[in-house]
């Protein structure tokens, strides 16, 4: 959730380029968060 403040925090004069940044901000969140949920035998072997 750090990420997404700090994306948040910073000024990007355009709204795209700002709209994407905290939409990446927030995707690499929620993968953090599906990928601390997992827990099979397989999801530790990729690691």
């Amino acid at each position: 959730m750090e990420l997404v403040r700090l994306v948040g925090g910073i000024t990007v004069r355009d709204i795209d380029n700002r709209n994407q940044a905290r939409e990446a901000a927030s995707s690499c969140a929620r993968n953090i968060a599906e990928g601390a949920a997992r827990s099979g035998a397989r999801d530790k072997a990729r690691v």
